[in-house]
């Protein structure tokens, strides 16, 4: 007849029990931990490495902070491998999409996406190259744009006298004002060459009206002599 051998009762205490309990409770992220512990890697990954070449060193100080976000239970073991846990979840939640059913887990996506996910590589265009017939061409209808507007073209300045004739009397002998009012816009000239019309208009006005004042105050003179 076999005899059945039992294990010696566990010498632990209830109390050491309740205690061992606590300690794993204590270790336990909640939702709230994970997102805050999340949130602060980021922020020392961007103050440290604000272009995401690639992820910072955690050293001393920078646990301390991680610690500050989530509390002091955690020890900086407890949260190093917490983060590469979160990492993981990251990938698999990024890989397939099904398996995110809560809210939670989307933030999970969200933040690790900011802070593993693989940096937009910077789109660099090849030069263009032109044909030597194309720019040719391209020239040629600049040119032709350039004519119909008026610009680079030779103007005829016989249809601007007046202009030409106050221009010869400012400048007299210096024959280059020509060449930049002959490469002007012929709008412009025609609008320089009717403010000297109207200029001469009211010099010729002003004229007459002296010649007029002159000739009263004269008459004014000579009668006054008469009474005398």
């Amino acid at each position: 007849m076999s005899t059945l051998h039992r294990s010696p009762p566990s010498s632990a205490s209830p109390e050491t029990l309740t205690q061992s309990n606590n300690q794993i409770d204590q270790l336990h992220f909640n939702d709230e931990d994970e997102i805050n512990l999340l949130n602060s890697y980021l922020q020392i990954s961007r103050s440290e490495n604000p272009t995401k070449n690639s992820l910072p060193t955690l050293d001393s100080q920078a646990f301390d902070r991680l610690q500050t976000a989530v509390g002091p239970k955690f020890s900086h073991s407890v949260i190093a491998d917490k983060l590469h846990r979160l990492k993981l979840l990251y990938h698999k939640f990024a890989r397939t999409k099904s398996f995110i059913k809560t809210p939670h887990q989307r933030q999970i996506l969200d933040l690790g996406r900011s802070i593993w996910g693989k940096s937009p590589t910077p789109v660099t265009r090849k030069p263009q190259v032109i044909s030597p017939s194309r720019l040719l061409s391209r020239r040629i209808k600049q040119r032709s744009i350039t004519r119909k507007e008026g610009v680079g073209v030779d103007v005829d300045l016989k249809n601007f006298p007046v202009l030409v004739a106050e221009f010869s009397r400012q400048f007299p002998g210096n024959g280059v004002w020509r060449d930049g009012l002959r490469r002007m816009n012929e709008k412009n000239l025609k609008d320089m060459n009717e403010k000297w019309v109207l200029l001469h208009i009211e010099g010729a006005e002003l004229k007459a009206r002296r010649a007029a004042l002159l000739k009263e105050q004269l008459r004014t003179t000579e009668t006054n002599e008469d009474v005398n």
